[in-house]
């Protein structure tokens, strides 16, 4: 029982050791991971923003054809 906490200790402390040895490695092997991730959340959002304005020329041009159908 105590060579199991003893066990967890040991991990953890080295853990704790090298934690500031890893965490440059870890920031640079997810920093082009991170840009993917903006560029693929840009897109989407442009994507998104076109498929509004289309869905909103739509209806604007129903709405006019309607009106001019109207007229005498």
């Amino acid at each position: 029982m105590i060579w199991k906490s003893m066990d967890k200790w040991i991990v953890g402390t080295a853990l704790i050791l090298a934690v500031p040895a890893i965490l440059p490695i870890a920031k640079q092997v997810c920093q082009p991971i991170r840009q993917r991730g903006t560029y693929a959340w840009i897109r989407m959002k442009e994507e998104m923003e076109d498929f509004i304005a289309e869905a909103q020329f739509e209806r604007m041009k129903k709405r006019l054809d309607r009106e001019l159908d109207m007229l005498p």
